[in-house]
Protein backbone atom coordinates (compact mmCIF):
# COMPACT_ATOMS: atom_id res chain seq x y z
CA UNK A 1 0.00 0.00 0.00
CA UNK A 2 1.66 3.17 -1.36
CA UNK A 3 2.02 5.55 1.75
CA UNK A 4 0.52 9.02 0.44
CA UNK A 5 -0.64 11.66 2.49
CA UNK A 6 -2.20 15.30 1.90
CA UNK A 7 -0.85 17.88 4.11
CA UNK A 8 -2.19 21.21 4.83
CA UNK A 9 -0.24 23.92 2.89
CA UNK A 10 -0.65 27.26 4.81
CA UNK A 11 -1.38 28.08 8.32
CA UNK A 12 -4.69 29.18 7.69
CA UNK A 13 -5.68 25.30 6.77
CA UNK A 14 -3.73 23.79 9.66
CA UNK A 15 -5.88 26.27 11.86
CA UNK A 16 -9.39 24.97 10.59
CA UNK A 17 -7.91 21.26 10.76
CA UNK A 18 -6.72 21.86 14.52
CA UNK A 19 -9.84 23.27 15.65
CA UNK A 20 -11.54 20.82 14.24
CA UNK A 21 -9.68 17.52 16.09
CA UNK A 22 -10.58 19.74 19.26
CA UNK A 23 -14.51 19.89 18.58
CA UNK A 24 -14.39 16.02 17.30
CA UNK A 25 -12.45 15.15 20.59
CA UNK A 26 -15.32 17.58 22.25
CA UNK A 27 -18.07 15.06 20.66
CA UNK A 28 -16.76 11.86 22.22
CA UNK A 29 -16.62 13.39 25.40
CA UNK A 30 -12.36 12.65 25.73
CA UNK A 31 -11.65 16.20 26.81
CA UNK A 32 -10.68 17.09 30.19
CA UNK A 33 -12.18 20.40 31.09
CA UNK A 34 -9.26 23.01 30.06
CA UNK A 35 -6.91 20.31 30.53
CA UNK A 36 -6.66 19.18 26.87
CA UNK A 37 -3.67 20.36 24.72
CA UNK A 38 -3.35 19.41 20.55
CA UNK A 39 -0.70 21.00 18.93
CA UNK A 40 -0.06 20.57 14.98
CA UNK A 41 3.00 22.30 13.23
CA UNK A 42 2.66 25.57 11.11
CA UNK A 43 3.14 24.08 7.30
CA UNK A 44 5.50 27.45 6.19
CA UNK A 45 7.27 27.75 9.22
CA UNK A 46 7.54 23.85 10.73
CA UNK A 47 9.76 25.84 13.38
CA UNK A 48 6.37 27.08 15.11
CA UNK A 49 3.56 25.34 16.13
CA UNK A 50 -0.63 26.37 17.03
CA UNK A 51 -1.60 24.82 20.26
CA UNK A 52 -4.70 25.00 22.40
CA UNK A 53 -5.68 28.24 24.15
CA UNK A 54 -5.75 28.19 27.87
CA UNK A 55 -7.63 28.29 29.70
CA UNK A 56 -10.50 27.02 26.67
CA UNK A 57 -12.48 23.73 26.77
CA UNK A 58 -12.38 21.78 23.30
CA UNK A 59 -15.67 22.96 22.41
CA UNK A 60 -15.00 26.86 21.91
CA UNK A 61 -11.61 26.59 20.36
CA UNK A 62 -11.80 27.76 17.04
CA UNK A 63 -9.36 28.55 14.18
CA UNK A 64 -8.74 31.85 15.08
CA UNK A 65 -8.18 31.74 18.95
CA UNK A 66 -5.50 28.79 18.36
CA UNK A 67 -1.95 30.27 19.83
CA UNK A 68 1.33 30.36 17.77
CA UNK A 69 4.38 29.57 19.74
CA UNK A 70 7.51 28.67 19.44
CA UNK A 71 8.87 24.46 19.90
CA UNK A 72 9.88 25.91 23.75
CA UNK A 73 6.12 27.03 24.07
CA UNK A 74 6.70 30.65 24.04
CA UNK A 75 4.17 32.59 22.23
CA UNK A 76 4.47 34.94 19.07
CA UNK A 77 1.99 36.90 19.73
CA UNK A 78 -0.88 37.00 22.01
CA UNK A 79 -2.68 34.23 23.82
CA UNK A 80 -2.05 31.61 26.61
CA UNK A 81 -1.22 28.02 26.26
CA UNK A 82 -1.11 25.86 29.38
CA UNK A 83 2.55 26.21 30.19
CA UNK A 84 3.01 23.00 32.37
CA UNK A 85 1.72 20.16 30.69
CA UNK A 86 3.37 21.43 26.96
CA UNK A 87 7.32 20.36 27.20
CA UNK A 88 6.11 17.07 26.60
CA UNK A 89 4.75 18.53 23.73
CA UNK A 90 8.03 20.42 22.66
CA UNK A 91 10.13 17.42 23.40
CA UNK A 92 7.86 15.31 20.70
CA UNK A 93 8.10 17.73 18.39
CA UNK A 94 11.85 18.79 18.72
CA UNK A 95 12.46 14.94 18.53
CA UNK A 96 10.35 14.21 15.38
CA UNK A 97 10.67 16.57 12.69
CA UNK A 98 8.11 14.27 10.55
CA UNK A 99 5.73 15.12 13.44
CA UNK A 100 3.01 17.53 12.45
CA UNK A 101 0.33 16.76 14.66
CA UNK A 102 0.38 15.87 18.99
CA UNK A 103 -2.83 14.61 20.60
CA UNK A 104 -2.13 13.68 23.98
CA UNK A 105 -5.66 12.72 26.48
CA UNK A 106 -6.48 11.88 29.89
CA UNK A 107 -9.53 10.02 29.57
CA UNK A 108 -11.15 7.19 32.07
CA UNK A 109 -10.66 4.46 29.63
CA UNK A 110 -7.16 5.67 28.14
CA UNK A 111 -6.11 6.07 31.93
CA UNK A 112 -6.98 2.88 33.48
CA UNK A 113 -5.65 1.02 30.18
CA UNK A 114 -2.26 2.76 30.51
CA UNK A 115 -2.07 1.84 34.11
CA UNK A 116 -2.56 -1.54 33.98
CA UNK A 117 0.78 -3.89 34.18
CA UNK A 118 0.09 -5.06 30.39
CA UNK A 119 -1.19 -1.98 29.10
CA UNK A 120 -3.12 -2.68 26.15
CA UNK A 121 -3.97 -6.05 24.97
CA UNK A 122 -4.77 -7.69 21.74
CA UNK A 123 -8.71 -8.01 22.68
CA UNK A 124 -10.10 -6.46 19.65
CA UNK A 125 -9.22 -5.89 16.14
CA UNK A 126 -8.69 -1.82 16.72
CA UNK A 127 -5.71 -2.81 19.11
CA UNK A 128 -4.40 -5.05 17.18
CA UNK A 129 -4.38 -2.49 14.52
CA UNK A 130 -2.01 -0.15 16.77
CA UNK A 131 -0.58 -2.45 19.34
CA UNK A 132 3.00 -2.41 17.54
CA UNK A 133 3.20 1.00 17.15
CA UNK A 134 2.93 1.88 21.19
CA UNK A 135 5.56 2.72 23.52
CA UNK A 136 5.54 3.23 27.05
CA UNK A 137 6.64 5.70 29.74
CA UNK A 138 6.48 5.35 33.10
CA UNK A 139 4.98 8.28 35.17
CA UNK A 140 7.29 10.58 36.65
CA UNK A 141 5.87 13.18 38.06
CA UNK A 142 4.20 16.35 36.43
CA UNK A 143 6.13 17.97 33.80
CA UNK A 144 9.22 15.63 34.60
CA UNK A 145 10.75 13.67 32.08
CA UNK A 146 9.80 15.31 29.06
CA UNK A 147 12.83 14.33 27.26
CA UNK A 148 13.28 11.03 28.20
CA UNK A 149 9.53 10.23 27.20
CA UNK A 150 10.31 11.47 23.66
CA UNK A 151 13.34 9.55 23.69
CA UNK A 152 11.39 6.48 24.22
CA UNK A 153 8.60 7.14 22.19
CA UNK A 154 11.15 6.93 19.18
CA UNK A 155 9.52 6.18 16.16
CA UNK A 156 6.34 4.59 17.20
CA UNK A 157 3.53 6.93 16.97
CA UNK A 158 1.52 5.77 19.99
CA UNK A 159 2.39 5.95 23.44
CA UNK A 160 1.03 4.89 27.06
CA UNK A 161 1.86 7.20 29.25
CA UNK A 162 1.47 5.07 32.63
CA UNK A 163 -1.06 6.55 35.03
CA UNK A 164 -1.44 9.24 32.94
CA UNK A 165 -2.90 8.84 29.46
CA UNK A 166 -2.69 8.69 25.98
CA UNK A 167 -0.88 10.64 23.08
CA UNK A 168 -0.62 10.14 19.25
CA UNK A 169 1.22 11.57 16.76
CA UNK A 170 0.75 11.83 12.95
CA UNK A 171 2.23 13.83 9.88
CA UNK A 172 -1.30 15.52 10.01
CA UNK A 173 -3.81 16.30 11.86
CA UNK A 174 -6.21 13.66 10.33
CA UNK A 175 -3.33 11.09 10.99
CA UNK A 176 -2.54 11.77 14.61
CA UNK A 177 -6.99 12.13 14.72
CA UNK A 178 -7.08 8.19 13.97
CA UNK A 179 -3.95 6.88 15.65
CA UNK A 180 -5.62 8.13 18.99
CA UNK A 181 -9.42 7.31 18.04
CA UNK A 182 -8.24 3.89 17.45
CA UNK A 183 -6.02 3.98 20.56
CA UNK A 184 -9.02 4.96 22.54
CA UNK A 185 -11.17 3.08 21.31
CA UNK A 186 -9.19 -0.22 22.09
CA UNK A 187 -8.84 0.83 25.23
CA UNK A 188 -12.70 1.53 26.20
CA UNK A 189 -13.45 -2.23 24.57
CA UNK A 190 -10.81 -3.48 27.23
CA UNK A 191 -12.41 -1.74 30.42
CA UNK A 192 -15.76 -2.73 28.97
CA UNK A 193 -14.64 -6.94 29.12
CA UNK A 194 -13.92 -6.23 32.31
CA UNK A 195 -12.59 -9.47 33.93
CA UNK A 196 -14.42 -11.77 31.95
CA UNK A 197 -12.94 -14.82 30.27
CA UNK A 198 -11.51 -13.16 26.64
CA UNK A 199 -11.15 -15.11 23.85
CA UNK A 200 -7.08 -15.08 22.39
CA UNK A 201 -5.72 -14.46 19.37
CA UNK A 202 -2.57 -16.00 17.85
CA UNK A 203 0.52 -13.31 17.78
CA UNK A 204 0.72 -14.24 14.23
CA UNK A 205 -2.34 -13.10 13.82
CA UNK A 206 -2.17 -10.09 15.78
CA UNK A 207 1.26 -8.96 14.16
CA UNK A 208 -0.44 -9.82 10.77
CA UNK A 209 -3.34 -7.22 11.53
CA UNK A 210 -0.50 -4.61 12.85
CA UNK A 211 1.74 -5.00 9.96
CA UNK A 212 -1.45 -4.13 7.43
CA UNK A 213 -2.95 -1.61 10.38
CA UNK A 214 0.17 0.90 10.37
CA UNK A 215 0.35 1.64 5.87
CA UNK A 216 -3.35 1.80 6.26
CA UNK A 217 -3.49 4.83 8.16
CA UNK A 218 -0.85 6.32 6.33
CA UNK A 219 -2.35 5.40 2.92
CA UNK A 220 -4.36 8.58 2.74
CA UNK A 221 -7.47 6.86 3.42
CA UNK A 222 -7.61 9.04 6.60
CA UNK A 223 -7.38 12.23 4.68
CA UNK A 224 -10.36 11.42 2.71
CA UNK A 225 -12.58 10.57 6.04
CA UNK A 226 -11.16 13.69 7.76
CA UNK A 227 -12.68 15.16 4.70
CA UNK A 228 -15.97 14.08 5.77
CA UNK A 229 -15.17 14.84 9.53
CA UNK A 230 -15.03 18.41 8.28
CA UNK A 231 -17.80 18.54 5.92
CA UNK A 232 -20.25 17.39 9.80
CA UNK A 233 -18.70 20.18 10.85
CA UNK A 234 -19.34 22.38 8.22
CA UNK A 235 -22.95 21.76 8.87
CA UNK A 236 -23.04 20.99 12.62
CA UNK A 237 -21.16 23.60 13.99
CA UNK A 238 -19.20 26.42 11.11
CA UNK A 239 -17.83 28.32 13.79
CA UNK A 240 -15.05 26.08 14.59
CA UNK A 241 -13.24 26.92 11.26
CA UNK A 242 -13.98 30.77 11.69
Amino acid sequence: MTETVSRPSTEGDQRTSLAAAHRLLARHGWDDLVFTLLTARVPEQPEYLLATPFPQICRNVTASNLVKIDTYGKPLGEGRIDDGGFPLYGAIHRARPDVGCIIHLHTTAGVAVASLQDGLLPLSQTAMVVIEDIAYADYLGIGQGDDLIADLLGEKNCLMLRNHGTLAVGRTVAEAFARIYLLETACAVQIAAGDQPTVGVPRSVVSGVATLGKPYITSGIMEDAWANLLAMLDGDEPDYAS
